[in-house]
C-alpha cells in the first residue's frame, strides 16, 4: 500500500493528478489499508485459533 500511496504522491506533485482528486483516491487508498489490515488481523487470529484447537484435541 505504501508504493501506492508514494505514487499517488508523485502523480499529484507532478501534476497527473489535481489536489481534489488526490485526496477522493488517497481516502479510498486509506479505507482499503484498513480492510487489508482488518483481513490480515482476522486471517492470524483464525488461523491461531486452530492451531491451538489441533492441539486440544484427544484421539
Amino acid at each position: 500500500m505504501e508504493e501506492t500511496k508514494y505514487h499517488l504522491i508523485l502523480a499529484r506533485d507532478l501534476g497527473y493528478v489535481d489536489n481534489i482528486k488526490y485526496k477522493d483516491i488517497k481516502e479510498l487508498a486509506d479505507e482499503v489499508g484498513r480492510m487489508l489490515n482488518g483481513l490480515i488481523n482476522s486471517l492470524t487470529t483464525n488461523n491461531q485459533q486452530l492451531t491451538t484447537n489441533k492441539g486440544d484435541r484427544s484421539c
